[in-house]
């Protein structure tokens, strides 16, 4: 019995230096020492920084096209006035403003009882001042008209109107003018009077013969 207690009282003493041994010895303020960070923290940190620079460049790459196309959108629109069509007016001479006097003037018929006034907006050529006869309606609403040549000019321009002589038949346009405009399309118009306010109008319509 005496021979077993002191092995009894060293495998105790063991048991509790081995305990000891395994725990964290305090710092010197009492904390517990911080744990160095590991080398996978380090890492996922330049992967945070390195996402965050494509980001970047991906943002910039995007914004650079837009720049492109709202530039060429607003060179396009700058464009588009020097395309479009003439517009042609029709006055009666004695309701024009200017000087008829000083203003070129032609016959569109032999014995002209009136006269109206031609001006446009933009520079059109190969205008005709037109004589019509024949004249026909087909079923989809398109007159047409056989036509002959009784004036001609080169241009009609903005500052230079033209002034016709003229006298209308009855209800069927009698006179026609025709002309190539800006986009280089031939344009055929009848001269009609409006039974509403007596005013000039043009009516378009498709040429059965040309002179």
């Amino acid at each position: 019995m005496k021979k077993i207690l002191p092995i009894i009282l060293s495998l105790c003493l063991l048991l509790t230096l081995a305990s000891c041994a395994g725990k964290t010895p305090p710092a010197a303020d009492g904390t517990t020492a911080a744990t160095p960070p590991t080398a996978s923290d380090e890492t996922t940190t330049d992967a945070g920084e390195t996402t965050t620079d494509a980001a970047e460049a991906g943002t910039d790459a995007t914004e650079a096209p837009a720049n492109t196309e709202e530039t060429d959108a607003n060179e396009t629109t700058a464009e588009e006035p020097d395309a479009a069509p003439a517009q042609i007016t029709l006055r009666w001479a004695q309701e024009y403003d200017r000087d008829l006097e000083a203003l070129t003037a032609c016959n569109a018929v032999d014995d002209p009882q009136t006269a109206f006034v031609i001006s446009t907006d933009r520079a059109v050529s190969g205008l005709r001042i037109l004589s019509l006869y024949e004249a026909s309606f087909s079923d989809d609403g398109h007159y047409t008209f056989s036509h002959d040549a009784v004036y001609s000019q080169d241009t009609l321009t903005p500052d230079a109107p033209l002034v016709v002589n003229a006298t209308f038949y009855g209800d069927t346009p009698n006179i026609g003018i025709r002309y190539i405009d800006t986009d280089g399309s031939e344009k055929l118009y009848a001269v009609d009077v409006s039974g509403m306010d007596g005013s000039l109008y043009l009516l378009s319509f498709e040429g059965g013969g040309a002179g």
